[in-house]
């Protein structure tokens, strides 16, 4: 994709939504008082379950000095950002979480 396509995309997507520039301009911005979006390997235990598993375990668990929120996931040249019920798979070995953080997660859980 063309960077001039993809400013046109968040400029459209900014004029439709009052103040998601706001939310582009953080996830965008690398700082230490913002999050970036990282992808990162399914942990070997949740290989077999499901999105939304992974997901509640990582609320469960949260870092206190680096939390993260599951955003959606890549399963070989898919990518999926909140996937809907049933639409992913359970995890396979290779599959990765896509989750916003302040810093590439050690661990996810």
């Amino acid at each position: 994709m063309a960077a001039s396509d993809f400013a046109m995309m968040l400029l459209a997507q900014s004029a439709l939504a009052h103040g998601l520039s706001r939310v582009y301009r953080d996830l965008l911005t690398v700082s230490e008082e913002t999050n970036e979006v990282y992808i990162v390997p399914v942990p070997e235990e949740f290989i077999g379950k499901t999105f939304c598993e992974l997901g509640a375990a990582m609320f469960m668990n949260r870092d206190e000095k680096n939390p993260a929120i599951l955003i959606g996931a890549a399963k070989g040249s898919q990518l999926v950002i909140n996937p809907r019920p049933g639409q992913l798979a359970p995890f396979q070995r290779g599959d990765q979480a896509v989750v916003i953080a302040f810093e590439r997660p050690e661990r996810l859980v």
